[in-house]
């Protein structure tokens, strides 16, 4: 969420010293703008398995390539379109996000912390 804001707040930056002005934002609306948060929302539910969050995850690639398709005419959204495909394309290959194995070992270390510490948090995904 940091790096989403982050990059919000640079985006801004540049538009301002590139001359450009908050005024027009809502002078030409985003086509289907509700499935940018339907996909979004789709990442971010925990799911119960590793295999349900994989499909929700490529559910949620279709989906934000369909707002991405809708708005292809406007600049960057083809450049989108790209990732979201190349990122599809990857998640689908491995059957699920790839996760090195230093960063797996991290996880199970902080799980079974998080459980003798009786947290109750629901993670997204399973570790085999």
């Amino acid at each position: 969420m940091l790096l989403l804001l982050s990059l919000i707040v640079i985006a801004v930056a540049v538009g301002f010293l590139r001359g450009g002005s908050l005024s027009r934002v809502g002078e030409r609306p985003l086509e289907l703008w509700w499935l940018a948060l339907v996909g979004l929302v789709l990442q971010a539910v925990p799911m119960p398995d590793r295999t349900a969050a994989t499909m929700a995850l490529l559910i949620s690639y279709g989906v934000l390539a369909w707002f991405a398709w809708a708005n292809r005419a406007r600049f960057g959204f083809w450049f989108i379109l790209l990732g979201l495909c190349a990122n599809f394309l990857v998640v689908a290959l491995n059957n699920g996000m790839p996760v090195s194995q230093s960063a797996q070992g991290r996880l199970r270390r902080s799980r079974s912390s998080s459980a003798r510490a009786g947290s109750s948090t629901t993670w997204p995904t399973a570790i085999p």
